[in-house]
């Protein structure tokens, strides 16, 4: 599956070359499993909620915790990308806690609807 267009979409503020390599070859991962598992998922356009918590469920239940965590940073940010975090995040179990705190934002994503039309979105 092709990333490209989902990429297009994130901003890497302050990340360092090191942090985008890596999410951006987890979000490759993801959307490779999403593909090899859903074999009519051609385009990131086409991931549906379903899509997602197979992830969630099934397939991270093959790696330690602090993969998982990783892995789920970086679903965060692909569900951001895809503009559907106000309904998937919730299902998912991916809200953040203001109370908790936590690692602060680097990666985000563009909401300009301008920009998501050009990009063909």
């Amino acid at each position: 599956m092709n990333v490209d267009p989902v990429l297009k979409l994130i901003t890497f503020k302050a990340a360092s070359a090191v942090t985008k390599r890596k999410i951006i070859g987890r979000l490759r991962n993801l959307c490779n499993a999403i593909s090899d598992n859903f074999p009519e998922v051609q385009h990131t356009n086409q991931i549906k909620l379903k899509h997602m918590q197979y992830l969630k469920n099934v397939w991270f239940a093959r790696y330690r915790p602090a993969t998982v965590a990783d892995y789920e940073r970086s679903l965060r940010i692909l569900t951001e990308a895809l503009g559907k975090e106000e309904h998937w995040l919730p299902p998912l179990k991916l809200v953040k806690d203001p109370a908790k705190g936590g690692r602060s934002i680097v990666i985000g994503s563009i909401r300009s609807n301008a920009r998501r039309k050009r990009l063909g979105w």
